[in-house]
């Protein structure tokens, strides 16, 4: 649960929380985005997008049963 809020913090104050569900990546994929993300104003320290990497690539990765 408390991922969950961290990342509607992280993730939507640009874009809605559908587009986070809705994306399957890898870890790796998940990076690249959450760096880009972080570029263009995302507030995340290194360890805060180190584990909504970790979280995403679990959660939101590339097996559709996830």
């Amino acid at each position: 649960m408390r991922r969950r809020r961290f990342v509607r913090g992280a993730c939507t104050s640009c874009h809605g929380v559908d587009r986070v569900n809705d994306a399957r990546y890898s870890p790796d994929r998940w990076r690249v985005v959450a760096l880009d993300m972080r570029q263009r104003g995302a507030k995340l320290t290194d360890e805060e997008l180190e584990r909504l990497v970790e979280w995403l690539g679990r959660m939101k990765g590339t097996n559709p049963n996830q």
